[in-house]
């Protein structure tokens, strides 16, 4: 479902108190992984490789919603079996009067940016952290850090997004990205938090 149709109670965080059943979490958890391999590679040939995957749910895990939410499922927990980048998104939920916090965790750039300029809902970015595999952030694990903005570098045959932390790093898809002048280099998304971080620093440099 596109980010832009997204219903106007998709916001709302339910925490349900129906006693599950007393099943160790390893058994729950068993699955032929074969068969889920050869499943997502008849899926969709490239799509892991592409960054088109997403996060995996299994039936077992899910916790029934009645009519709570339109259309909407809950799960215990959710696999990531890639190890790309993703976004862990803190949304307003503006209805009418009230205000309401919720989280959004999102796979891919373009959804990042859908969500970002989309008018058609009533959801609005506070901040954006990146959730980051050891080989980006070059840690050897994986990191959430507070996202500034993601740029595009235009490279031979290929690109790159660079992805800028509050920490001043910059995290490279590709290191020929390093080397890239500004003619190369374009802005696909900035993260409110910027903006914050600059009005933050305006007093202090004008102080100086």
């Amino acid at each position: 479902m596109p980010l832009g149709s997204i219903p106007s109670n998709f916001g709302i965080v339910a925490v349900l108190a129906r006693k599950l059943p007393s099943v160790p979490f390893c058994r729950l958890r068993k699955r032929n992984d074969e068969a889920i391999l050869s499943a997502l590679a008849l899926q969709s040939a490239g799509d892991i490789l592409s960054g088109e995957a997403m996060f995996l749910t299994f039936e077992h895990a899910e916790v029934p919603m009645g009519a709570l939410v339109q259309g909407g499922h809950s799960w215990r927990y959710v696999e990531y079996p890639t190890t790309y980048p993703w976004f862990h998104v803190a949304l307003t939920e503006l209805d009418g009067t009230e205000h309401r916090s919720t989280t959004f965790h999102v796979y891919s750039t373009a959804d990042l940016i859908e969500l970002a300029e989309s008018t058609a809902h009533q959801l609005q970015i506070e901040r954006v952290l990146l959730v980051s595999p050891g080989h980006l952030n070059g840690s050897g694990n994986w990191q959430m850090d507070e996202l500034l903005e993601i740029s595009e570098v235009s490279l031979e045959n290929s690109f790159s997004l660079v992805y800028r932390l509050l920490d001043e790093r910059a995290l490279y898809e590709d290191d020929r990205a390093r080397d890239a002048d500004a003619r190369q280099t374009h802005t696909v998304f900035v993260s409110p938090w910027a903006g914050v971080m600059r009005d933050r620093a305006e007093p202090a440099e004008g102080s100086a």
